[in-house]
């Protein structure tokens, strides 16, 4: 791929929304990851829950986390079958589903070479995003 720069596909700011607390959308509407946890699937997604989304956006956007929420140990697995990054989030923890593989070799007609690059790239950035605002990273 020529340029593997997922900013091109995913465009921030990045939000979530009461419905879909699980997921983290961008600013066009593209949904970019979603969450692998139990609370997620079977609906019992809480507050708590609901506060670490929140504050994974505001990772993402580089704006400031909500006291007393620590985030560490991010890891990205990432292969064409499954990009997962992996982070605890208050000690709970979390695996996102790095998304956007239809929106990518579907409506932006690339081959699953290119969008894997950049859904990798986009899962390295999530990572280092995490590694930002931790000391102990």
């Amino acid at each position: 791929m020529n340029n593997a720069n997922w900013t091109k596909y995913f465009i921030p700011p990045f939000h979530n929304d009461a419905i879909c607390v699980d997921t983290i959308w961008d600013s066009t509407g593209n949904r970019t990851t979603n969450s692998k946890s139990e609370a997620a699937f079977n609906g019992s997604a809480d507050a708590h829950f609901q506060a670490i989304a929140a504050a994974m956006n505001a990772v993402l956007n580089g704006t400031a986390l909500p006291p007393k929420m620590s985030f560490g140990h991010p890891v990205y697995e990432g292969s064409q079958l499954d990009s997962v990054v992996k982070f605890k989030a208050d000690g709970q923890e979390i695996e996102l589903d790095v998304r956007g593989w239809g929106f990518l070799t579907g409506r932006k007609r690339l081959n699953p070479y290119d969008a894997a690059a950049i859904q990798d790239e986009y899962g390295k950035f999530i990572v280092e995003c995490i590694k930002s605002i931790n000391s102990d990273e």
